[in-house]
């Protein structure tokens, strides 16, 4: 009977291997992938040899494969899923200037469970109703309250430190930047609370789940994550999360002012409360337009989104800024310049950080939060090369890549704010830089990101020196949902008070 069990099951992998390798010869989409030159592929599991690596080896092969095969190369994960890597601006710029391209591809897929339909990864008139409700956020009235509590988190971030000495930067600026869109984006301020850090411990750790399951494409299948040592630990962290926010939701509705989102004096102007996202969400429930499902996909969205890629940026700028102390310097002269040493900022002083905001952008440049995204062809495209992408086709757009072309960065691997300078700036092409995405789909909080950087910088470097341990040479970077080290981000820190 064994034997028997045996023998059905080894005729079933047989039958599928067979029926895989049919969908190779025979789907029009498969045979036109294969047009595409790539690192080589074998029977059955495609490119899954380059791919179930360590995630820094993984980080290294796309970097290969895109100077290799530039501006586009084909990949496939298993060769049931197969999807076409872009690099060059021309592609990038047709893809994401066309709504028609406006559809995630499936690797967001493994974000449902915890995201759903938030913005991220909503599509159609869903995408088009949220980011309307959201949208007044981040108009440049709302920001302004934002800049007291962007103030009042850098300042502690700073007296945190309170040391002089080598430390990891990275778990500070992360118990700053979750502070910050706690409060912008649910109005709790988490700070000392009981669930702060066990709330950012389960954002990491999903983090860790999720890149598990993204790079083994056979969990895709729903019933697979039963099998998984993940399986009970994910469940865990879940169901925190999701209770977390309910608890924040369910208070701040018990307090709740009414907005009229007609009116912009109530939206902008509203002195004596604090206007939160999650408040603007709350009132669009009360005009249905958004569920209460849909208020927590949100909030869960921009709770995940605006701390941990806003972490990684500003972790990574420190670094750039200890390696690179003329720089460094000069945003110092230029926060003495327009704060001296103990004015707190307002919106227009840090709009004026203009030096800093270049030094800002080339980090991102060379460090971008989120190095890959990924849509689906909505119809033919026509690439720079003459390729023609079917519709229905995933599309990997490296952004890391594009960043790292020598041909729009000389250099690329070389930290210079001035190529961010007015005049360096203006012949560049349009989609050469894409930090925060770029069309209709871009990040809706890219000036929030800016400014909240601005402020934590302002903070640290008022009272510190930095002086580097690590540098570009010495991290290592892997293959997640945002960019990351693998053993975290090491400077060394010099009070300013000491040295004079």
């Amino acid at each position: 009977m064994i034997l028997l069990y045996a023998l059905i099951a080894l005729l079933l992998l047989v039958l599928i291997c067979m029926g895989i390798e049919l969908y190779q010869l025979l789907s029009s989409n498969a045979k036109c992938i294969n047009q595409l030159p790539g690192p080589k592929d074998y029977f059955i599991i495609g490119n899954l040899k380059d791919i179930l690596v360590p995630t820094d080896v993984l980080f290294k092969n796309f970097r290969r494969f895109a100077k290799e095969y530039f501006p586009l190369y084909r990949i496939w994960s298993s060769h049931l899923y197969g999807g076409i890597c872009v690099i060059g601006p021309d592609d990038m710029q047709t893809i994401l200037s066309n709504v028609k391209h406006n559809d995630k591809g499936p690797v967001y897929l493994v974000l449902q469970e915890w995201l759903g339909e938030g913005l991220l990864r909503s599509t159609g008139e869903k995408w088009l109703m949220r980011r309307k409700i959201l949208t007044p956020t981040f108009h440049f009235k709302i920001l302004k309250q934002f800049i007291a509590i962007f103030n009042k988190h850098s300042k502690h971030f700073a007296e945190d430190i309170n040391t002089d000495g080598e430390i990891n930067i990275i778990p500070h600026i992360h118990k700053c930047s979750l502070h910050m869109i706690a409060e912008a984006a649910m109005g709790t301020c988490l700070r000392d609370s009981e669930g702060e850090s066990r709330y950012g411990k389960a954002i990491h750790d999903m983090g860790s789940f999720i890149m598990y399951k993204l790079m083994r494409p056979w969990l895709y299948v729903y019933f697979m994550k039963f099998f998984t040592k993940n399986y009970l630990p994910e469940k865990r962290a879940l169901a925190y999360l999701k209770t977390f926010t309910k608890n924040i939701i369910d208070e701040r509705e018990k307090d709740k002012v009414p907005v009229n989102v007609e009116n912009d004096e109530d939206i902008y102007l509203n002195k004596k409360h604090h206007l939160a996202m999650l408040d603007l969400l709350l009132q669009a429930k009360d005009d249905q337009k958004i569920s209460y499902d849909g208020i927590r996909e949100e909030v869960d969205t921009f709770m995940f989104e605006g701390h941990d890629t806003i972490s990684m940026a500003m972790t990574f700028c420190c670094m750039l800024l200890a390696c690179n102390k003329h720089v460094q310097d000069q945003i110092y002269e230029e926060i003495m310049s327009v704060l001296g040493e103990s004015k707190e900022c307002d919106y227009e002083d840090l709009q004026n950080l203009n030096y800093m905001e270049m030094a800002i952008k080339e980090s991102l440049r060379i460090y971008p939060s989120v190095p890959l995204i990924s849509r689906i062809a909505g119809e033919d495209i026509n690439t720079s090369t003459g390729f023609i992408i079917p519709k229905g086709t995933v599309l990997l757009l490296h952004i890391y890549d594009t960043h790292h072309n020598p041909d729009l960065y000389p250099d690329p691997e070389r930290y210079d704010p001035e190529r961010f300078s007015v005049e360096n700036s203006k012949n560049r092409h349009p989609y050469a830089y894409l930090p925060f995405s770029a069309g209709s789909r871009n990040c809706i909080g890219q000036k929030y990101a800016m400014l909240s950087m601005k402020s934590m910088l302002v903070s640290l470097l008022r009272k510190f020196e930095l002086h580097p341990i690590d540098t570009p040479e010495t991290i290592k970077l892997f293959v997640d949902i945002v960019l990351r080290t693998k053993e975290g981000i090491k400077i060394k820190l010099k009070r300013r008070d000491k040295m004079m």
